[in-house]
């Protein structure tokens, strides 16, 4: 989340919670994904105001970036707000390779191990 990113040392965009995202704050969302080496998506609850994160995270997978999702979604505990739109979309992104995992030590090892790569 926004709290972890900024303790990592980590530039954050972020909204209001549940409100739209802005033009402008979503501008800034896609220049750092694309200035990034990996794009790391964090547990959010999904609603029509966000799913744009979604769309940032496919176009980057798309051209062929690393996308992680550390999610802690529980089972049975609602998380999309988009009648599955949001479900639907994580599905097909870990379809075109995006992993996922529910522990921060799970996240941060596969950053580690991409640096070593580097």
């Amino acid at each position: 989340d926004a709290e972890l990113a900024r303790k990592l040392g980590l530039r954050v965009v972020e909204e209001e919670p549940f409100c739209d995202v802005q033009p402008k704050s979503l501008a800034e969302a896609c220049r750092q994904a694309e200035a990034a080496a990996v794009v790391v998506l964090a547990s959010i609850p999904l609603g029509h105001g966000n799913l744009c994160n979604l769309t940032i995270a496919r176009e980057q997978l798309e051209k062929g970036k690393t996308v992680l999702q550390y999610h802690t979604y529980r089972p049975g505990e609602p998380f999309d707000y988009v009648d599955g739109e949001g479900e639907k979309q994580l599905v097909a992104l870990k379809k075109m390779g995006m992993r996922s995992f529910n522990d921060l030590d799970g996240v941060m090892h596969e950053l580690e191990a991409m640096t070593l790569e580097n």
